[in-house]
């Protein structure tokens, strides 16, 4: 297959590229300074050009608490860039991935979140993603939504980096929070997610398109991933806090945990357990 990934450089499409290579499909992935993603006829020109099987798009403004100063930019980005790919996708005759979040959801539900759930973000960050999704539904039905959680890699900045980064700088004590359920999510599991839906896109009968879920297992909480990726570290003490003493710009869901049923049962494509991926990042990252 020929994939046309955007947002090659970020922590899931590093992966992807990766993944579809060592796969034997044919990749086609300009980087930002080649292709502006808030250009709608850009986008529809290369995409167009390219001719591919799918097209991917794991582009996004991703600083959750910068876009509470940031909305037009993260709103440019993760709006109107999705909804430009999916119009290019659509022109092409070509289904579309797009990835989304967790926080979507308000965090307020007690058990893990449908895809038939009724979003309601807080966060600018949270509401541009919702946004995107919508934008993308609307202009190519032929789409896969995935959305995920708590992504870490051995690159870019993320969570696992960060604490790793506070350990190995001498940092005694670091203070989590410890209300906050979700389910980290590994890079490569998500690019192994999504090339193995790959195929039934060839199929003629295929059509499930839509939105899911897909995270690692079991659900956790920062504080019990922080403490799993420091284990090894005993000089660094990992201390449990409430989300009220740890104030951010953007307001976090207390509960993002994704139900990732429907994926299970459509594609056969069971949830990872993030701390053997876990293992794997932080060899990389030493």
């Amino acid at each position: 297959m020929k994939v046309f990934v955007i947002g090659g450089t970020g922590q899931v499409g590093a992966a992807l590229l990766r993944k579809t290579i060592s796969h034997g499909h044919t990749v086609i992935a300009p980087t930002r300074e080649v292709l502006d993603i808030c250009d709608q006829g850009m986008v529809v020109q290369a995409v167009g050009d390219a001719s591919p099987d799918v097209v991917v798009n794991s582009a996004a403004y991703t600083h959750v608490d910068n876009a509470e100063s940031e909305a037009e930019l993260a709103f440019q980005i993760n709006r109107d860039g999705a909804t430009n790919v999916a119009i290019a996708s659509a022109e092409a005759n070509c289904p579309v991935v797009h990835l989304s979040t967790d926080y979507v959801f308000d965090g307020t539900k007690p058990s893990p979140y449908t895809e038939d759930d009724r979003p309601n973000p807080f966060s600018v960050y949270g509401k541009s993603k919702l946004e995107g999704e919508v934008g993308v539904s609307r202009h190519q039905p032929d789409h896969i939504i995935l959305r995920t959680s708590w992504v870490f890699s051995e690159r870019r900045q993320n969570f696992v980096r960060t604490m790793q980064r506070l350990a190995t700088t001498g940092q005694k004590i670091v203070r989590v929070v410890a209300d906050q359920h979700g389910a980290p999510t590994s890079a490569m599991a998500i690019a192994d997610c999504i090339t193995a839906i790959f195929p039934k896109f060839l199929e003629e009968a295929f059509s499930a398109w839509g939105i899911y879920h897909y995270t690692g297992a079991p659900p956790t909480t920062w504080y019990e991933f922080a403490k799993a990726i420091l284990e090894k570290q005993p000089e660094c003490q990992v201390e449990p806090i409430p989300t009220s003493e740890y104030p951010t710009p953007a307001k976090r869901p207390l509960n993002s945990v994704l139900d990732c049923t429907r994926l299970s049962e459509t594609f056969g494509i069971n949830q990872p357990h993030w701390r053997n991926d876990l293992e794997v990042v932080i060899a990389e990252i030493e």
